[in-house]
């Protein structure tokens, strides 16, 4: 079979870009034909299948000359498209996996795929195709509504009015033209959770099926978990991402605490840490030392605030053998077993996540029972053959 896989970075950008990136090295791997279609960026990684990587435009920082052809692309891209089209005439797929695409990519490329007949699966990332605010969070929390107006209202994207309006304005039109709706055939969703926040917020094509995430661990899976003294957390130094809570827990608790990464918030969060000597900033490191940090940490903390679709960062350590403790919020309520393989807390409760520290802290023998299960329970749920066997039959079905 013969697969295309789109995605607007190929490079490990987030957990998005790093589980397409392994899907066509997994697909390869079982024998099957990939190419790919992505944009071009300096970190990218250089696929060794055929690819085609089209021309990137600025979305951080917008200025009089930047910005027309920025919205331009993420209304329609006719480069995009057109290339696409090229591509689909020299490469003939059977079927195209569709990850993130809007902004850089835009819709445009849908209807490509549906001309000539190569059959369209999307696995669901985030909710940006429920609302512009593709996060459903902004300074002021949780966005319920995640409406036109309530997303310029609130500066729901950037922290920027002109932004929000933009972006708002954009989803309408591709929301009132139903681009997503009519041409995907086939929507994958990561949680029970997410498939049944899109059907509240009034999606109407594809009803979809659940495949969960998978993880592939490497060596580093296959090494004992080593309790070597700390508290670990990795991913985007971003307010949805909770740090800011996890730095007044360890500031009650005094318990020491590694995070790695890097992001908008990271000068304001070491502001916040000051001088505390238990937090150690790590910066932004390899993947495969995220996965050793992990593996050797007394526990993980996911503090998100935000309605995390999944939580790849929650099911790592499980599979390496170290407890979690989560929010309970979004897909993240159906990554953990309560007091099996870790514990919840409610998001924003800085005491509650204290508590829940130092009592794996105090005992480590609770702690080690904890991350066994977990292991026991990635290997019965989130094995790599189970996930590759369920996205294939999706493929089967589609071309049959």
């Amino acid at each position: 079979m013969k697969i295309l896989i789109i995605n607007k970075y190929w490079y490990p950008r987030g957990g998005a870009d790093v589980y397409a990136i392994w899907l066509a090295w997994e697909l390869e791997r079982r024998g099957h034909e990939v190419v790919v279609f992505s944009v071009k960026h300096p970190d990218n990684v250089h696929p060794e299948v055929p690819y085609r990587f089209i021309s990137s435009v600025q979305t951080e920082k917008l200025n009089p000359l930047s910005a027309p052809k920025t919205i331009a692309r993420m209304v329609w891209s006719r480069e995009a498209a057109d290339q696409l089209a090229a591509f689909i005439k020299t490469e003939r797929p059977d079927v195209a996996h569709i990850h993130n695409i809007y902004t850089q990519m835009s819709p445009s490329i849908l209807p490509v795929l549906k001309k000539y007949d190569v059959p369209t699966v999307l696995t669901v990332h985030d909710y940006g195709l429920t609302s512009a605010n593709y996060s459903l969070y902004d300074d002021r929390g949780i966005d319920k509504f995640g409406s036109f107006s309530s997303v310029i209202r609130r500066h729901g994207v950037k922290r920027s009015y002109i932004a929000s309006i933009i972006a708002a304005t954009v989803f309408e039109f591709h929301k009132r033209i139903g681009v997503y709706e009519k041409n995907i055939d086939r929507m994958i969703f990561t949680t029970d959770y997410v498939k049944r926040l899109f059907k509240v917020r009034g999606w109407k094509g594809d009803k979809g099926t659940i495949i969960p995430y998978v993880v592939n661990l490497g060596r580093e899976g296959l090494k004992p978990q080593a309790d070597d003294g700390f508290i670990f957390f990795a991913g985007r130094l971003h307010k949805t991402k909770g740090v800011h809570i996890l730095i007044e827990a360890a500031r009650r608790t005094g318990l020491p605490i590694k995070i790695a990464g890097d992001g908008p918030d990271r000068k304001a969060l070491q502001k916040q840490a000051g001088a505390m000597t238990n937090i150690d900033f790590l910066g932004s490191i390899p993947r495969k030392d995220v996965l050793d940090y992990m593996r050797r940490a007394r526990m993980v903390v996911v503090p998100s605030v935000w309605l995390e679709p999944f939580g790849l960062v929650a099911l790592e350590p499980q599979g390496l053998g170290t407890p979690v403790i989560a929010s309970r919020i979004g897909g993240l309520s159906e990554v953990l077993v309560h007091g099996q393989t870790g514990l919840y807390v409610e998001p924003e409760d800085i005491e509650g996540l204290a508590y829940a520290m130092q009592r794996l802290w105090d005992d480590p023998e609770e702690a080690k029972r904890m991350g066994q299960l977990g292991k026991r329970r990635f290997k019965s749920n989130y094995s790599v053959g189970q996930h590759m066997k369920k996205i294939m039959d999706v493929y089967t079905e589609l071309i049959s």
